[in-house]
């Protein structure tokens, strides 16, 4: 949209600089502890794998010639995504319909509850079961923490607070190794009154049912609500902070084109109503016109098959990373604080690739392709390198994590690039569909049986699937390139609005609810320009809709 495809972002005054910060310091620890929770308490499965649970639960059964299968543990790790993927649409819906922090509260509390019932689980089935649910219920999270960071930031702004909070996955990489660490030495001594792997879900179920609480009182439900619980200076906005937060966002919702006519601090007393307006409803209606552009639109697909490509990846780092590890010659306990700097190599990457993404304009793709090559560097070393020589594979293992950066910078791409809410919504929900895919897939490469041939299936999987994810991104810059390129030469051509301009049947649907609400009707061509902007802030028009809109990539 406008003027930051092109150009650095602009610099902020000191009111706005100080209100940023004020966010941050709100917004971004809530999220990076949430979203870290949901990554520690879906991966802990992996741990608890080298630690008696295989046997305990039956996940591993022993066939003719001794040879062992992990088909159930990889059924039980994968159950996590198919109740994710059942979800995923639902709650990507949900969220806009209720206040995020009650419904994203409430659903963090249910999934520590849920995983506390692990020690109580005495056979694969029904673990199996409650992997279901517990996918089912933290599906709300990803979506729900996409509204909000397009709710409170700017679009430059998004990249770098996405990859603040999505690089908790490693973070709590390097937090859970140590944790489950200690916890698994400590459940191994004699006398322990459970087994060691059970002291892991008690841990994690309990810390996680708290910080739902914690966050449910803590966050507001938009930059103009207050939170259930106000601390003054910390999550409280006065009236000046709230408005600055509105005219913050406004180029989210209108063309920098239209901004750029009045001055790009300037705002009318109208707009911002309508904007505030927007921004404190959560009652977003379905659009199905909306519904039917998204799934006719090319950037959707691209995403959704991106996901799938880059997650499969998931597969030889979270669900096996361990016993893959292990496999290299290392003990158990070994094993898991050897994972740890995995998760530092995540967040370095996120960190760095987001940065690069905020300061070099259009920079989001190329940046996407070139944290693709670590990966597969990664699997290079694992699959082809000489084991005997440990610090080989373990090296390559250690840069497979980087996937995490390459999938913020696709989400970045996705929030930047699709407008309209009830789009927005399907395109989230489409992105987490293809991730359960992805991961649904991705444990079923790893087999026993293929620890000779150093797990050759994951890590050509991987390679190829890096590959994809590059050549996707080239056809969406190619497809996006090309879309702005005719919006410059004839901004008002095909189906696109001309400025200013509102479709006859958006102006007659707002005409009639101000008749029936017993509003006064204003003549159409000042209708016709309060009601855009009242349409583009409430996410009633889509990319494909407003001619101002320009893609960034």
């Amino acid at each position: 949209m406008g003027n930051e495809s092109t150009s650095p972002p602009p610099r902020r005054d000191a009111k706005e600089s100080k209100l940023l910060l004020k966010i941050d310091l709100l917004l971004m620890p809530l999220m990076t502890i949430a979203y870290g929770l949901q990554f520690y308490d879906k991966a802990i499965l992996g741990s608890a794998s080298i630690f008696g649970i295989l046997k305990d639960m039956e996940l591993s059964t022993v066939g003719p010639g001794g040879k062992v299968s992990l088909t159930r543990y990889s059924t039980a790790t994968s159950a996590f995504y198919w109740g994710y993927l059942v979800a995923a649409l639902p709650m990507a819906l949900l969220v806009q319909k209720f206040k995020p922090s009650i419904f994203l509260g409430s659903a963090i509390v249910l999934w520590g509850s849920i995983l506390l019932i692990t020690p109580a689980i005495t056979h694969w089935k029904g673990l199996v079961a409650q992997r279901f649910f517990l996918g089912f219920v933290e599906s709300a999270v990803s979506p729900g923490f996409v509204l909000i960071t397009r709710m409170w930031y700017k679009r430059d702004e998004q990249p770098v607070r996405l990859g603040i909070w999505y690089s908790a996955t490693g973070l709590f990489s390097i937090f859970s190794g140590l944790v489950n660490y200690g916890l698994g030495k400590a459940g191994s001594q004699p006398g322990s009154k459970l087994a060691d792997w059970k002291y892991m879900f008690l841990f994690a179920g309990s810390l996680t049912v708290v910080f739902g609480f914690i966050l449910m009182v803590l966050l507001p439900a938009s930059p103009v609500s207050d939170p259930i619980l106000r601390l003054n200076r910390y999550n409280v906005l006065d009236g000046e902070e709230r408005n600055l937060a509105v005219r913050r966002i406004r180029t989210n919702f209108v063309g920098s084109s239209q901004l750029s006519k009045r001055g790009s601090n300037e705002l009318s007393e109208e707009e911002e109503v309508q904007l505030q307006k927007a921004l404190s409803s959560n009652q977003t209606r379905w659009e199905w016109d909306q519904a039917k552009e998204a799934m006719m639109d090319y950037k959707v697909w691209i995403f959704f098959l991106q996901a799938i490509s880059i997650y499969i990846c998931n597969g030889g780092v979270t669900a096996f990373g361990a016993y893959i590890i292990k496999s290299f010659g290392y003990s158990s306990v070994r094993s898991i604080v050897l994972q740890t700097p995995g998760g530092a190599t995540t967040a370095l990457s996120i960190y760095l690739s987001t940065y690069l993404a905020r300061r070099v304009p259009n920079s989001r793709s190329i940046l996407l392709c070139l944290t693709c090559l670590p990966v597969m560097t990664g699997a290079i070393l694992i699959w082809k390198g000489d084991w005997s020589n440990r610090a080989i594979p373990l090296a390559g293992y250690y840069l497979l994590p980087i996937f995490g950066a390459p999938f913020v910078l696709m989400l970045s791409l996705s929030t930047a690039n699709i407008a309209g809410s009830t789009k927005q919504s399907i395109t989230a929900a489409m992105i987490f569909v293809g991730y359960n895919v992805g991961n649904i897939v991705a444990p079923y490469l790893t087999k026993a049986d293929q620890a000779k041939i150093h797990y050759r299936d994951t890590f050509v999987a991987i390679i190829t699937c890096m590959c994809i994810t590059i050549g996707l991104t080239a056809l969406l810059c190619v497809g996006m390139a090309t879309q702005n390129r005719k919006r410059k030469l004839n901004p008002t051509g095909g189906q696109t609005l001309g400025i200013g301009e509102i479709p006859a049947k958006v102006l007659e649907e707002e005409q009639e609810d101000r008749v029936g609400s017993n509003q006064k009707v204003e003549g159409q061509v000042e209708s016709g320009e309060k009601i855009q902007l009242e349409k583009v802030a409430a996410g009633l028009l889509t990319d494909w809709e407003n001619p101002n809109f320009r893609y960034v990539f």
